[in-house]
């Protein structure tokens, strides 16, 4: 009988304990889900717009639901430029933006502001022998047949004769002599340089100097686009008109400068 009680109380004493740490433990707050902080989309966002401050909001959200690309700053997002249509409350992904001046998007995200790409066809020998890169600067020169009208001397009056009895009938049968045009002055040819340190945006179809392999992306390209201003490029489009074929000079890195150059001819190898 003594052995039962002991028991009891033993079984007693455990069970109040283990209700104890059951309670104890309904009082203890939940665990909160760990949150991140995410940039949404505060307005509905165009395919080509450039994202401003006030077209992006961040907000926190469990950590969970938040994309593995979605930007974690505004900084990461503003100044870029959206490739798709973007919903307001949407994540935005940093895979979705295009940063000026970047490659990725095509030649239009390259072409700065104000500025215009234009394409001219190249050989291996105005084109450097292949050897111009994506970035590099260059001048162009053309060289074109150019007639440069001579001042004409004015033609001295010859008075009439005065008519007579004597030769009005000779005079009444005389042929005026056909007026005197000024002929046309020899075509020469001058060297002109049309344009200096224009920026090479693509040779070929390549905006980079390399492959992902490592090979010269620009090798066998017979065409080269540039960044100009838009007075430039109508002035590129007379040029390659006119002289049909354009010759490129390399410029170092280090020279930005700009040289007053005349246009000359054939007189420059004999004075």
């Amino acid at each position: 009988m003594k052995k039962i009680r002991i028991v009891a109380v033993i079984s007693a004493i455990v069970l109040a304990i283990s209700v104890y740490i059951y309670l104890q433990g309904l009082q203890k707050p939940p665990v909160e889900a760990p949150k991140s902080k995410v940039v949404l989309a505060a307005v509905a966002i165009k395919a080509g717009d450039v994202i401003k401050a006030d077209m992006v909001m961040v907000a926190t959200l469990p950590s969970e639901a938040v994309l593995t690309d979605a930007a974690k700053s505004i900084d990461e997002v503003v100044g870029r430029i959206s490739d798709r249509n973007t919903e307001a409350g949407e994540q935005l992904l940093v895979t979705r933006f295009l940063q000026l001046g970047s490659s990725d998007g095509g030649l239009s995200y390259v072409v700065q502001s104000g500025m215009r790409a234009i394409t001219i066809q190249v050989d291996s020998t105005n084109g450097i022998a292949g050897m111009i890169k994506p970035h590099n600067r260059v001048d162009l020169l053309i060289t074109i047949g150019l007639a440069i009208p001579t001042a004409t001397p004015k033609a001295t009056a010859t008075p009439e004769p005065t008519p007579t009895p004597s030769n009005a009938s000779a005079l009444s049968k005389a042929t005026p002599a056909p007026s005197a045009s000024p002929s046309e002055p020899p075509a020469k040819q001058y060297s002109v340089v049309v344009m200096q340190n224009i920026l090479v945006l693509a040779v070929g179809q390549a905006m980079d100097s390399q492959k992902n392999d490592g090979k010269d992306a620009a090798a066998g390209a017979n065409t080269i686009t540039f960044q100009v201003t838009p007075e430039q490029a109508q002035k590129l489009s007379l040029a390659v008109s006119l002289a049909g074929n354009i010759r490129l000079t390399l410029r170092s890195p280090l020279d930005d400068g700009m040289t007053d150059l005349k246009p000359i001819d054939a007189t420059v190898f004999y004075k």
